[in-house]
């Protein structure tokens, strides 16, 4: 049986709010070697079109895409949530009426009505989203939204009125929310990927450092926090590897002996 490793990207394997837009070459490496002998799978509130190319390079097992709205395994696609229309008009046309931004997000593509927006444009340039996977033309099905407040109160009120309805997570680095169907979530998609792998969850191991990693932490054996990780995500870890920065979860993935020190 092999292990089975589940693994954040943003804050994880690269923090492009602090300027590391691309896995380092280290941990690339770490993780080739690891895929020898277990599947490696990425989780993430991204869509596989906003996926640095360098995440690529290091073939994937598996994505846990928008916070489990989406799951592909192997090359088999096991989920593909989308929104209702119903849902899609209420979030929008209350970020019209707020003077907020949003984001409309499926696997191909991310919609903006105003790509130039100065709150738009700064967080995707934070996430080093393609140009050419972002368009104006709206059109088919979504798998996730993104909320981006204009503040803080801004960011309450839109709690206030879609807490219950949907599911949402602040992002701890911008004023802005994840927006999921009620039913969506990581630790769901890794418990599904578990079963279809026909794996051991107590012998699965995550790495995490944001509070929309916290159920699927709460679905591994072992899970395993960075060290730029809040204190809420600390707290739930066996180990604190080093920050993102450091190559954390290359110095993880020797701490856990799932790999030995490369040359």
């Amino acid at each position: 049986m092999r292990t089975i490793i589940f693994c954040d990207i943003d804050g994880t394997l690269i923090d492009g709010f602090r300027g590391m837009f691309e896995i380092s070459e280290k941990t690339k490496a770490a993780i080739l070697a690891l895929r020898k002998h277990a599947d490696f799978i990425l989780t993430s509130g991204r869509a596989k079109c906003m996926i640095p190319h360098s995440l690529y390079e290091v073939k994937p097992d598996g994505f846990i895409m928008n916070n489990g709205a989406y799951i592909e395994v192997h090359g088999k696609v096991l989920k593909n949530r989308y929104f209702t229309q119903e849902q899609i008009r209420e979030v929008t046309a209350y970020s019209d009426r707020e003077n907020n931004a949003y984001l409309l997000i499926h696997q191909k593509g991310v919609y903006t009505p105003d790509p130039d927006h100065p709150m738009t444009k700064e967080l995707l340039s934070k996430l080093n989203v393609a140009k050419d996977v972002i368009t104006t033309c709206r059109d088919g099905d979504y798998n996730f939204m993104v909320e981006i407040c204009r503040n803080e109160e801004s960011c309450d009120a839109f709690l206030h009125q879609f807490e219950g309805k949907l599911q949402i997570r602040r992002q701890y680095q911008y004023s802005a929310y994840d927006i999921n169907d009620l039913r969506d979530g990581k630790g769901n998609a890794v418990k599904q990927v578990i079963d279809y792998l026909h794996g051991d969850a107590q012998a699965a191991f995550c790495f995490a450092d944001s509070d929309n990693d916290l159920e699927m932490m709460e679905a591994v054996g072992y899970p395993i926090a960075m060290k730029n990780a809040n204190a809420h995500i600390k707290q739930k870890a066996i180990y604190v590897c080093e920050d993102v920065l450091a190559d954390g979860v290359y110095e993880g993935l020797i701490k856990m002996r799932l790999i030995d020190p490369l040359p």
